[in-house]
């Protein structure tokens, strides 16, 4: 079973300030849970991909449970190339479905499938990071390995080949670790000045492979995984309360619901997010760079609530009354 993890949101009154309180993290990022698939769970490779004809015949388990190499826990995820038909297969597990429309290894992509949990991760969150353990076998120039994460807003966005309007922020890197000998952490920033999306994060589409580059690179290479995990930076309260006395709202109230939100001195990115008295959202506006964000309330005339989040981790709400 898929296992969801959602944002409370709490609106207070006197203040009308509003809390977040969650940090979503990779589901089985330790990779413990394992399907009848034999597929770690929430996770997917070839075997349940979305292949044509003839590379159906092609295709073979990639990933595999290995309770011998594991840095947390008792398990990790083993993940191999190989070699079909003279054509490298590159070994992949992603949180969305494999897909294969032709024999040409540059044709094919990981998606997220919004109408199969099987093949999509939910996720509202704004992490700084990312962070894992890997062993690669690969040692010289002949291949390396490579991990995507694509934080993206309600579309079927895939990797690659996807398209850039729907992305809010990336976090990629290729890598290698020196041999098997010893596990190393790898930490990845996430880049939210990658996307241009204006709506919220809806999903998180996390891709492993072992081979990066689609067809080509070494037939050996085995890439473990474990202990994946967000970071994300602790709030300052200071920091907080700072950001609170910058940011303003204009015009409040307001006739036609557009209104601009000023976030200070500062050059800043992030999201402002508009609630409703029920605490639903119904509006997300990314800024990138900015020392203000135009907020349009789609909705009928009442009291609103516009939280503002900026990427280091600071966050205030204001009130707007829409007339």
């Amino acid at each position: 079973m898929k296992k969801i993890y959602t944002t409370i949101l709490t609106i207070l009154t006197a203040g009308a300030m509003l809390s977040a309180s969650a940090q979503q993290q990779p589901n089985n990022g330790g990779f413990e849970n394992w399907d009848a698939n034999n597929e770690p769970t929430n996770w997917n490779n070839m075997t349940t991909g979305n292949l044509c004809f003839l590379c159906g015949f092609g295709s073979s388990q990639r990933v595999f449970q290995d309770a011998t190499e594991f840095h947390g826990g008792t398990k990790s995820a083993r993940i191999e190339s190989t070699n079909a038909a003279g054509t490298l297969v590159n070994g992949t597990m992603t949180t969305g479905q494999i897909n294969a429309p032709s024999t040409t290894p540059s044709e094919g992509f990981s998606q997220t499938k919004r109408s199969d949990a099987n093949f999509n991760h939910p996720f509202t969150e704004m992490p700084d990071s990312l962070v894992f353990y890997a062993k690669y076998t690969v040692t010289d120039a002949t291949d390396s390995a490579s991990v995507s994460v694509i934080l993206h807003d309600d579309n079927d966005h895939r990797d690659p080949g996807g398209v850039a309007t729907q992305v809010i922020a990336t976090a990629k890197k290729r890598f290698q670790t020196g041999g098997t000998a010893e596990w190393v952490r790898i930490s990845v920033p996430f880049d939210y000045y990658s996307g241009t999306s204006q709506n919220g994060i809806a999903y998180a589409l996390m891709t492993f492979t072992s081979s990066y580059t689609p067809g080509a690179g070494n037939q050996t290479a085995k890439l473990w995984v474990d202990d994946f995990e967000f970071i994300y930076n602790p709030v300052n309260p200071t920091s907080v309360q700072e950001l609170a006395n910058e940011v303003a709202v204009y015009p409040n109230p307001t006739n036609d619901g557009r209104v601009a939100v000023v976030l200070g001195n500062e050059m800043r990115s992030g999201m402002a997010t508009v609630l409703n008295m029920m605490g639903q959202t119904v509006g997300n506006f990314n800024f990138v760079n900015s020392m203000n964000v135009n907020v349009e309330i789609n909705q009928p005339a009442g009291m609103y609530f516009i939280n503002v989040r900026t990427q280091d981790g600071q966050q205030t709400t204001v009130r707007v009354i829409k007339n």
